[in-house]
């Protein structure tokens, strides 16, 4: 039995859901409110009988896969293995090396929550951090929320107490907390404030901590380094706490600093995350948009603050997402200050009056230019311009460069040969890659999925002879897609370190089966892949070209568009002969 239907089989529907949603009898049915909506009559229906939910309100509807991953913001293989983790049914997905890795990843999850029980007992036996979280407005429950600690000044209490519990000393080092010195372990962090990163799903992946002594030694917040199970680019602080708030509200607001999270969050307004860093990533972005397609950017007001939300309104322009930028009044540093001097209310006012982005970009930076100055408006408008040029929606990037325009007392046409003629330094710095649509490119990387796993089950000669001709493995997705079509197509024997992909690729598979027919033929399903396929790779390949319109000199317009023209308008092949 496949593992998704034996996870199915030993975990009722109505089981998983009512963990989220309280769920009433309805007949053969159980009927609940929407956790996607703020609904107030049910309209949130469980089928136990076909194993299926339905939500009315939004329109989402599947299985128990389909409920975790929208309500955890997860992708299918970590719905896959949370839901595994709750049936107790093992995954044999994993070759030696990947299964030596996915050990070690819950290793380090042991150390790290042990460790956060650690610094937690620590905090309450050290009066001095508890006054310094006291002072800072943080309270029991903030504490308790966010499970805060405090790192005492010992050289190996943490080492020590991990030894006694069997962890050797690779795994300690490799969970980013200790140090090696001359052959022995010492403690990482020390005399500070800990912050720990909590995963969506309640995986504890590292900390932050930060210096409760002016004198004390080393940076001011000191954080995990990057680990099997902790990448700052694709984490989200206080996600954890705020993720039921943010699908009920749709809405998420990102903060700068962790005091900020939790003072929010003890204040009422619970939607609220923090960057690991200054300005957003894509990866940041990308667990957003599972969760709501709102965000509002509330950064510190000071010069650093403001720069860092105008390079996030690069990485978010790009994206489908509405965003806004909510400011507090300048006599106030960041949302910390703010609610401890105006309590909650005012703070709310703020997030309620957030103001669209782009238009909060030009005329934030018009702020400190002399608009009758010819020079300085020219100045101005190139910095604005090339945000602006990145937007996705066309109409959304010609209303705004409407909206600059008549500011300047300009034509929109101007801007547009500003661009033109001085090819903005600033995008350079953003390869083509990046700048592609998130949505595209996932939507690739999954046809491309389901190809493969057709493809890997269907032994068809002429089907691998008439792809070698037509499908390049140059033009695959890099990576374990690439060398396991080449070493399809090239019917060589598949390498171990595949082995992993090809699981995953099995899942999918028997996803697809689910909802085909019976009778249908393998390559009538592969047929219908191959040329979704070829329509995806080629719409990749016209917003590469679009890319590069938006920065190419004014002399290859012409030939880039011809190129888009052509490739919009070739047709796609066929797989199977046609009489």
């Amino acid at each position: 039995m496949e593992p998704k239907e034996e996870i199915k089989q030993r975990l009722p529907i109505e089981v998983v859901i009512g963990e989220y949603v309280e769920l009433k009898r309805a007949g053969r049915n159980y009927k609940g409110l929407s956790p996607f909506s703020a609904e107030k009559t049910p309209s949130f229906i469980v089928s136990p009988d076909k194993n299926i939910w339905h939500d009315f309100s939004s329109g989402k509807g599947g299985d128990i896969f389909s409920f975790v991953m929208e309500v955890e913001g997860m992708e299918f293989p970590e719905a896959l293995k949370h839901l595994a983790a709750k049936a107790g049914v093992e995954l044999e997905e994993y070759s030696p090396a990947a299964k030596k890795d996915q050990q070690l990843k819950s290793k380090i999850h042991e150390i790290n929550a042990l460790a956060a029980k650690y610094y937690q007992a620590c905090l309450l036996k050290n009066q001095n951090a508890l006054d310094y979280l006291k002072d800072r407005g943080v309270t029991k429950q903030g504490i308790k929320d966010f499970e805060l600690g405090y790192a005492p000044n010992s050289p190996t209490g943490l080492v020590n107490l991990l030894t006694r519990h069997k962890f050797t000393s690779e795994q300690i080092q490799k969970a980013g907390i200790a140090t090696n010195r001359g052959g022995k372990l010492y403690d990482i962090f020390r005399e500070r404030i800990m912050f720990p990163f909590i995963s969506p799903s309640g995986e504890h992946l590292g900390f932050t901590g930060r210096l409760i002594k002016k004198d004390g030694f080393g940076p001011k917040y000191m954080n995990t380094p990057q680990t099997l199970v902790y990448n700052k680019s694709n984490f989200l602080y206080g996600l954890n706490v705020a993720k039921e708030d943010v699908r009920k509200k749709d809405q998420i607001v990102l903060l700068e600093g962790n005091l900020d999270v939790v003072a929010s969050s003890q204040a009422g307004v619970k939607q609220i995350v923090a960057a690991s860093g200054t300005a957003i990533t894509a990866l940041q972005l990308r667990q957003i948009q599972r969760l709501t397609e709102n965000l509002i950017f509330c950064l510190d007001t000071d010069k650093a603050g403001i720069e860092a939300t105008i390079r996030s309104l690069e990485i978010a322009a790009p994206t489908d997402l509405k965003v806004t930028v909510a400011s507090i009044p300048p006599e106030y540093k960041d949302p910390d200050e703010l609610i401890k001097a105006e309590g909650s209310e005012r703070w709310e006012v703020a997030l309620q009056s957030a103001q669209d982005a782009f238009i909060w970009l030009i005329e934030t930076l018009a702020k400190d230019i002399d608009l009758s100055s010819p020079n300085q408006k020219g100045s101005y408008a190139k910095s604005i311009i090339r945000v602006l040029n990145l937007i996705k929606n066309p109409v959304s990037q010609e209303s705004y460069k409407k909206y600059l325009a008549d500011k300047l007392d300009v034509s929109i046409d101007s801007l547009d040969k500003l661009a033109e003629a001085a090819p903005l330094k600033r995008l350079k710095q953003f390869t083509i890659k990046k700048e592609i649509d998130n949505q595209l490119e996932d939507k690739l990387r999954l046809i491309t999925d389901r190809f493969l796993s057709i493809l890997i089950q269907l032994n068809s000669p002429e089907a691998l002879q008439t792809l070698k001709t037509q499908l390049k493995a140059s033009s695959m997705l890099k990576g374990h897609p690439k060398d396991l079509y080449r070493t399809l197509i090239a019917s060589e024997p598949i390498p171990s370190e595949l082995e992993e992909y090809i699981a995953s690729l099995n899942l999918i598979h028997a996803q697809l089966l689910e909802f085909s027919s019976d009778e249908t033929p393998l390559i009538e399903l592969l047929e219908e892949q191959y040329i979704q396929l070829q329509q995806i790779q080629k719409d990749v390949q016209a917003e590469e070209l679009r890319l590069r319109l938006a920065q190419a000199e004014a002399a290859e317009h012409d030939k880039l568009l011809q190129q888009i023209h052509l490739l919009q308008s070739s047709p796609t092949s066929s797989l199977l002969s046609k009489e």
